[in-house]
């Protein structure tokens, strides 16, 4: 595929004869960059250690604002759907304010990925989220994959446990418009994949080019 892409680049040559081996995975990078940064890579292409931190940051920390306000929009459509109780949704975006450190994990739940690993000591656990971290999950497994929808399930229950109500969030009917709040509005973005088996983890990848 890249060689039939590039072969224009290449006169006189056939495909199979182009000098590229190996390209691993990319992302598109006026897809998933926010307009508020393309505008300012525009501005600064090629000099951004001339850009003031506090630009830098102003823009970071507008891009979480958005975030917030998306995730308790979303929220408050996936309670509704459920029927959950009005209580557990005002404790739960009550906890989602702009001075906690936000930490998000959305991907392909594939067991590999080790979404789970956060949960292997739930004592610690605590003792990040009271400290003012919010874990952000958001994601699907596929069909078939039980392992992976075990892990969600698993993630879920533990998001409602009192002590991690609105600490441990999980965010239902993950898609793209939903990944892109989040890798462009988070504090960290969290990949946990087990060596070698993670291609070169396009998430974060996205989650750079937004200053994350």
């Amino acid at each position: 595929v890249s060689r039939n892409m590039f072969s224009y680049l290449y006169k006189g040559y056939f495909p199979r004869e182009l000098h590229i081996d190996h390209v691993t995975n990319g992302v598109h990078h006026s897809t998933w960059t926010s307009k508020a940064w393309l505008n300012l890579y525009k501005e600064y292409w090629g000099k951004i250690y001339e850009a003031d931190d506090s630009l830098i940051w102003n823009t970071h920390n507008d891009e979480k604002k958005t975030l917030i306000e998306f995730v308790k929009n979303h929220l408050k459509d996936d309670f509704t759907r459920r029927a959950e109780k009005p209580q557990l949704y005002f404790q739960t975006v009550a906890e989602l304010t702009e001075d906690k450190f936000i930490v998000g994990f959305a991907r392909r739940f594939a067991t590999y990925k080790r979404a789970y690993l956060l949960f292997s000591d739930l004592e610690r656990l605590k003792q990040i989220v009271d400290s003012g971290v919010v874990f952000i999950f958001a994601g699907k497994a596929h069909p078939q994959d039980n392992a992976g929808q075990d892990i969600i399930k698993h993630i879920v229950e533990i998001s409602k446990m009192p002590q991690f109500v609105g600490k441990i969030i999980f965010l239902e009917n993950y898609d793209m418009y939903l990944a892109k709040h989040l890798i462009r509005g988070v504090d960290l973005w969290l990949n946990t994949p087990t060596r070698p088996l993670e291609a070169s983890g396009t998430s974060g990848e996205k989650a750079i080019m937004n200053g994350v």
